[in-house]
């Protein structure tokens, strides 16, 4: 199969994922010695809006163990995804976990050093949704 044919194919693939467009938009990309546990990663994406827009039956079949089975098998995070003991920056991880990315920090925190008032809030509430 030609090289062209793969990437088109792919892309199509992960533009189709709503999951991986939720980590894509919810954690970027940084060096691999950073990572993050997938316990967190599940707790996060449980109080996400995609999670409680599945349906009561998709809820309950995708408990931790379902998720880490569909991360450890994903066409992109498989490659991230690590389980068993490893020597992290001096200290001995032992948990499933995916490396290369990080939380990502929204942008209204990264230009304040205080915190929105009520006011900037609310404007922000009103924003039509897409």
């Amino acid at each position: 199969m030609p090289e062209r044919i793969k990437n088109l194919s792919k892309q199509y693939v992960l533009r189709s994922d709503e999951m991986y467009s939720w980590v894509i938009e919810t954690y970027e990309p940084t060096d691999d010695k950073v990572f993050v546990k997938l316990k967190d990663i599940f707790d996060l994406y449980k109080a996400s809006d995609l999670y409680s827009n599945l349906t009561k039956l998709e809820r309950r079949n995708l408990n931790k163990t379902a998720f880490s089975e569909l991360i450890s098998h994903h066409i992109v995070l498989k490659k991230q995804f690590r389980n068993g003991p490893a020597k992290i920056a001096g200290k001995t991880v032992d948990n499933e976990r995916i490396h290369g990315l990080k939380l990502r920090v929204p942008n209204m925190i990264l230009r304040r050093s205080r915190l929105p008032t009520m006011r900037e809030l609310e404007k922000l509430e009103n924003l039509p949704s897409f």
